[in-house]
């Protein structure tokens, strides 16, 4: 059998790209000396190339600390995730009811009973001192100084996610567990001891979850888009120019945005020269993630208001979208967002887009045919889930038209995803459509369609359904792209397409 280190180098690649716990990497490193110069790299790599930012003061100085540290790791950073969340808790108050939790859990008080206990306790005092330290630290106002002077550092960092969901919990890793609590003394190998159930304060903070620390949601005394404007601010105070990709959006694409989360439209009122910064700082982006939110009932019987950010945001996107390749764009669920559509640039547009999602916009069809115009030779996906149309025409027709466009002049797109909704004057709520809206008399269906040729519309079958929780079980395969070239009118259309289940009340009685 030929010795373990006989074995070629691109085998080593292929193993230090599956592991991705930097203890791992440890163990293999200590295990020779040959093996701790063939993984080192790699251990590297899995520590740095990716980088989380909390909401503590000691989470910006480590960065500051990588970004000037001269042996050089700054260079491996290449992604940036800024969580919006705190790693410690207002537990002061909490530590009785805690211990208690823990003993309600506990068959027996043993010796795991004890370290759990006393775990808990040494949380607890970390996090009142950190708590403290953490509101100093938003008083100071130093945030995007200390950002921008990291993100100047790291030369290869070539995106930035930006995550805020208030729901959303953030699990350490050893070395953050103890950057935050060096207290614990997480040494390599060390784990936390294994709680039996979820151990939390007031019924809101999870503080440990089996075997994991968790960070909670973090409550500003700031505007909640300041989550947003902190590391906008820090890229141009920063004057870095090579970002390919930021993401600011819930962590998980599933979750219902809250209606003041997200970018505020606001943010896009700027002057000419911040324009002009942000076109050289984001001017290589190729992937652009939103949430745009807006307060409810921010701009009610102000339509010129709205209009005029609107306009302004078409300049900002035009601006930073010269090379962009992906654009997701959500509007934060309010009454506004449906009240007031949302308008695309169509001056120079996005020429190099290939991906394009929208989730809960309220559109102008005509506006969104001449900004598809722009990059219809390009385009390769589409996926629109929760939008609506202005009103000009009934819905059948409203969505009949945009097939019909895109089967026109988007010849190379490859997958489709559209639901083609609309709403009667009521609020729109993706998680409780069934109890807000009154059911109409039809309902058109999902269409998802997928290719690996040229186009959807060219020998293809689309995926017709009804998603839950309409009572239609229905899904069938239809070939959409040669239906669309037959003189039909709407109505004409979605029988075909869907076998006049469409007609919801007509299906509905024929099953009575």
């Amino acid at each position: 059998m030929a010795p373990i280190l006989s074995i070629p180098y691109d085998i080593f690649i292929i193993f230090g790209e599956y592991v991705d716990d930097e203890d791992d990497f440890l163990a293999l490193r200590m295990t020779c000396k040959e093996f701790n110069e063939k993984f080192r790299e790699f251990h590297l790599k899995s520590i740095y190339a990716s980088r989380r930012l909390f909401y503590a003061p000691q989470s910006f100085e480590n960065l500051l600390k990588i970004s000037k540290h001269p042996s050089g790791i700054n260079k491996l950073v290449r992604d940036l995730t800024i969580c919006w969340a705190t790693p410690y808790y207002k537990l002061n108050s909490g530590r009785d009811h805690l211990v208690l939790e823990i003993i309600g859990s506990a068959h027996t008080h043993n010796e795991e009973f004890d370290d759990i206990r006393d775990l808990i306790f040494d949380i607890a005092k970390l996090a009142v001192k950190g708590m403290k330290d953490i509101q100093k630290f938003q008083k100071s106002g130093k945030e995007a100084e200390i950002l921008s002077s990291a993100l100047k550092n790291l030369p290869n960092l070539r995106s930035i996610q930006i995550h805020r969901d208030r729901r959303q919990w953030e699990s350490f890793s050893r070395s953050e567990i103890n950057l935050f609590f060096p207290g614990l003394e997480m040494t390599p190998g060390k784990r936390l001891p294994k709680i039996p159930k979820a151990i939390g304060y007031g019924g809101h903070t999870y503080v440990l979850r089996g075997m994991e620390l968790v960070a909670g949601p973090l409550h500003m005394e700031r505007p909640a888009k300041s989550f947003w404007q902190l590391p906008l601010s820090s890229i141009l105070l920063s004057e870095i120019t090579y970002l390919e990709m930021v993401s600011c959006s819930p962590m998980d694409s599933n979750c219902h945005a809250a209606s003041g989360s997200g970018v505020h439209m606001e943010f896009f009122d700027m002057s000419p020269d911040q324009l002009a910064s942000f076109k050289v700082a984001l001017g290589n982006l190729k992937s652009l993630k939103l949430e745009i939110g807006t307060l409810r009932d921010a701009y009610e019987g102000r339509p010129e208001r709205m209009a005029d950010l609107n306009a302004k945001f078409c300049d900002w996107l035009e601006a930073v979208g010269s090379n962009l390749e992906e654009l997701s764009l959500r509007r934060g669920f309010c009454s506004d967002s449906i009240r007031h559509a949302h308008t695309f640039p169509t001056k120079s547009g996005l020429p190099k887009l290939k991906r394009l999602s929208l989730k809960l916009v309220a559109m102008y069809r005509l506006n969104l045919q001449q900004f598809l115009d722009k990059s219809k030779t390009e385009l390769r996906e589409l996926r629109i889930e929760y939008c609506t149309l202005e009103h000009d025409d009934h819905p059948t027709t409203r969505w009949y038209t945009v097939l019909q466009y895109l089967n026109e002049n988007c010849e190379r797109l490859q997958k489709l995803f559209l639901d083609p909704f609309f709403e009667d004057d009521v609020d729109l709520d993706e998680n409780s459509i069934s109890d807000d809206i009154e059911t109409p008399s039809f309902k058109l269906p999902l269409l998802h369609a997928k290719t690996t040729g040229d186009s959807i519309f060219r020998s293809c079958f689309w995926n017709i359904s009804f998603p839950p929780p309409d009572s239609i079980p229905y899904t069938a395969f239809k070939p959409i792209g040669e239906i669309l070239r037959r003189p039909l009118t709407a109505e004409g259309f979605w029988d075909l397409a869907s076998d006049r289940k469409w007609r919801f009340h007509e299906f509905i009685e024929s099953k009575t």
